[in-house]
């Protein structure tokens, strides 16, 4: 699925053997049993003979036939796929990354720019990814401070070769694959690499939307999937700079984890005439600044007489008494604690669990108080008969019957679920 476009030819030697099989087995093909450890084997289709079609690949990255293997490869797969050895080549050296590219333009310009609005669009970068991640970590209106998934998720970018044919800059993410994602969201069944980027083109669609139309009202209703206060004023601050020039955004995203509501993302464009618009939507969204409802399923991580009181003291208005701390570990980006205060009976409820390692299932208001993470309100508590292990086989079912969908989302402004 990769939708952006690069201005030079990857090179056959920055395809690995990882690349190759995470290609393969997203497109239907198996792996089969290693060739005496030397060699993988992956088991396509039939061919008209009624022969299985096979494609071979060492196992060592170092080895001296691996740039033959993957020309064999790149020959079988043109065959059976119908798509030339460029196109092969971009999704293969792609594979297990998602990207952005920003392509600065304006009438009449020839052969430089301000050196200061190339530093505007590499902070521009960074700062965009930054809020995502805090974003899609704890989807609020607008935020006060920076959490710690900003530093977590910018670990796994990078800033590969500029591309020819235009100024810009791009920025890469390292997506993990299924095997590496075996604990996720059921409810979003893609990595938090990939949903951090997914909201930011959500949000650049809404913004070109909303400049098309003259209102900034789409903005401000489609925060939770796209951008929040913090991210429109930074995007206002961005525009305001370019002045005469524009910014074309594309993005490009692994086909191993397929979306087909991503498929519209190239081209979008960011003018000087969106800032004030994207001012106004963040104004409206950091004066909505409140309490998150939140669903979790979790593990009783500690009850009330094993909370630091230095944690209790972060939200002293809570019940020392009948406070316990979950962990909501069911994905590994969003590993938390949530400090609650339960009732009596629901209290008595949560010790049971706890004693027996039972998951519990929570529903209510979330909001960020100092270093913690605080249930202020919560509207359902109740123990569930499943144990860690459960809970995971129940995820990753939903994540494998969600990646093979039987149709297609349509577009990105989809209505919410």
């Amino acid at each position: 699925m990769t939708t952006g476009r690069r201005g030079t030819l990857p090179s056959i030697h920055e395809v690995t053997i990882d690349k190759v099989g995470r290609y393969l087995l997203a497109n239907g093909w198996k792996k089969g049993r290693d060739q005496h450890g030397k060699e993988a084997v992956y088991n396509g289709p039939k061919d008209d003979s009624g022969d299985t079609i096979r494609i071979y690949m060492p196992t060592d990255n170092q080895s001296r036939m691996l740039s033959n293997r993957v020309e064999d490869a790149l020959q079988i797969l043109g065959a059976v796929e119908g798509r030339s050895k460029e196109e092969l080549l971009y999704s293969l050296v792609l594979q297990g990354i998602d990207s952005q590219e920003k392509r600065i333009t304006s009438a009449g310009l020839k052969r430089q720019i301000p050196l200061t609005l190339a530093m505007d669009v590499i902070n521009h970068l960074r700062q965009m990814a930054s809020y995502s991640a805090v974003h899609e970590d704890f989807p609020a209106p607008h935020f006060d401070h920076v959490s710690g998934a900003s530093s977590t998720f910018l670990e796994r970018c990078f800033f590969p070769h500029t591309f020819e044919g235009s100024f810009g800059m791009a920025m890469e993410v390292n997506i993990p694959s299924a095997a590496e994602t075996a604990l996720t969201n059921p409810e979003e069944p893609y990595p938090f690499e990939r949903r951090v980027m997914k909201r930011i083109a959500v949000g650049l669609k809404s913004c070109e939307a909303s400049l098309k139309s003259g209102d900034a009202g789409p903005l401000v209703e489609s925060y939770k999937r796209g951008l929040n206060g913090n991210m429109c004023l930074s995007l206002s601050a961005f525009a305001k700079k370019l002045k005469t020039y524009d910014v074309i955004s594309s993005f490009s995203w692994t086909e191993d984890w397929r979306d087909y509501s991503l498929q519209d993302t190239s081209e979008i464009l960011i003018s000087p005439e969106a800032a004030p618009l994207l001012h106004e939507a963040g104004r409206a969204l950091k004066a909505m600044k409140q309490a998150i409802p939140y669903h979790c399923l979790a593990t009783i991580k500690t009850m009330n007489e094993d909370v630091p009181a230095g944690r209790l003291n972060e939200a002293k208005f809570l019940d020392p008494a009948r406070t316990i701390v979950l962990l909501d570990e069911y994905e590994p980006a969003r590993l938390r604690s949530i400090h609650v205060s339960l009732d009596r009976d629901d209290h008595q409820e949560a010790c049971h669990a706890y004693e027996g390692g039972f998951v519990v299932d929570i529903t209510g208001l979330l909001e960020r108080k100092g270093n913690s993470l605080v249930m202020t309100e919560y509207f359902e508590f109740k123990v569930t008969k499943m144990k860690k292990a459960d809970v995971v086989e129940e995820i990753r079912k939903k994540i494998k019957a969600a990646q093979n969908p039987p149709l297609p989302s349509l577009s990105l402004f989809d209505s919410e679920q």
